[in-house]
């Protein structure tokens, strides 16, 4: 128990103080959770769990110290004793305001790294979607429904800037360098050991060879009916129209063979 001396006409009275006793112990009560590693090394719970955890006793803790500090009867507490519990109070506060913080940007790593993996896994679906629909139609030489779209990688492009064959080599690194011009890229792809053929899908190139330059784009969409969608560069003087490398889709669906010359596709091995 904790006393305190109090004189009043000369007579000293030792009294008990019940309310001082609640209030340190209170208080004691409080500075261990304020001193509290928020997390443990050989703690077997996520750092989520344990910061809200913590958010919450602190909560907790800052609610019981206002209670003590409202009730009237604590009122007539000496005056540093008063301010011990402030003090506690305004340190509950601080590491309360921390712990949130600390919470929020969990819980915003959490939500970011969800989302990359979901975005990784919605594109392992598409390509292996586009996989299988890239095997039926060489095996059937019949278009079939697909959809595919790649990331960008422009690194190690052997193509100038803004053309088709460089458009190309961004949306599918897999396509070798120096393949010559649009044109020449099938027989090229056939010599570096890729498939070629005539059924389009999602993730192959198409080529069309008009017996000059030609044009190559990157098929990212297939109909049953053979009706196709692409991305590709310097359609039409298309370069930066759409997109800061050049690259868009500038033709929604369209029939691959109302173009310019014949027609045929290079199919990724992997």
């Amino acid at each position: 128990m904790i006393y305190y001396r109090h004189q009043q006409k000369g007579t000293i009275n030792l009294k008990i103080n019940k309310f001082v006793a609640g209030a340190v112990i209170l208080g004691a009560a409080a500075q261990i959770a304020i001193n509290a590693p928020a997390v443990y090394a050989n703690d077997e719970k996520s750092t989520l769990q344990t910061l809200e955890e913590e958010v919450a006793t602190l909560k907790s803790n800052q609610s019981s110290i206002k209670i003590r500090l409202a009730n009237s009867s604590e009122k007539s507490l000496a005056k540093a004793q008063t301010l011990t519990i402030q003090s506690q109070l305004h340190a509950c506060e601080q590491r309360l305001e921390k712990a949130e913080q600390d919470l929020q940007t969990e819980k915003d790593r959490i939500a970011e790294v969800e989302r990359k993996a979901e975005d990784e896994r919605k594109a392992a679906e598409a390509k292996a979607t586009a996989e299988k629909a890239r095997k039926e139609a060489i095996e059937t030489g019949k278009p079939i429904a697909s959809h595919y779209v790649p990331d960008y990688t422009p690194a190690g492009n052997s193509y100038p800037w803004g053309q088709c064959t460089w458009g190309v080599k961004v949306l599918a690194p897999w396509v070798g360098n120096y393949w010559g011009n649009a044109a020449q890229w099938t027989a090229s792809a056939a010599s570096a050991g890729f498939r070629t053929g005539s059924a389009p899908v999602a993730g192959s190139v198409i080529v069309w060879n008009d017996g000059g330059y030609g044009h190559v784009a990157y098929v990212t969409d297939v109909r049953e009916d053979g009706m196709i969608k692409v991305l590709e560069s310097n359609h039409g003087g298309s370069a930066d129209a759409a997109d800061p490398r050049g690259i868009g889709n500038y033709r929604g669906w369209f029939n691959p063979h109302n173009g310019i010359g014949s027609v045929s596709y290079i199919y990724p091995n992997s």
